[in-house]
């Protein structure tokens, strides 16, 4: 799903483009804290977006199963 993959909220309500800008922000500005917060955020999309990646994979197994049986069958 790409809208939890990339549009989806973090706990601070923002997707990930928004965290992307609130970053450059926080390295204009300096602010170390806003950078730290911000790379919270990013390492907790991290986590949705492998959990997202998984997700696909097993359904890309599954499609490939269901090809391979359908292969056979019309060989049979």
């Amino acid at each position: 799903d790409p809208k939890s993959a990339f549009g989806g909220t973090s706990e601070s309500g923002q997707n990930v483009f928004e965290m992307l800008d609130s970053f450059e922000k926080a390295l204009s500005s300096g602010s170390l804290d806003g950078m730290d917060n911000v790379l919270d955020d990013i390492d907790q999309f991290s986590g949705g977006m492998s959990a997202e990646r998984s997700d696909l994979g097993a359904r890309y197994n599954r499609l490939e199963l269901v090809n391979t049986r359908l292969s056979a069958q019309e060989e049979t």
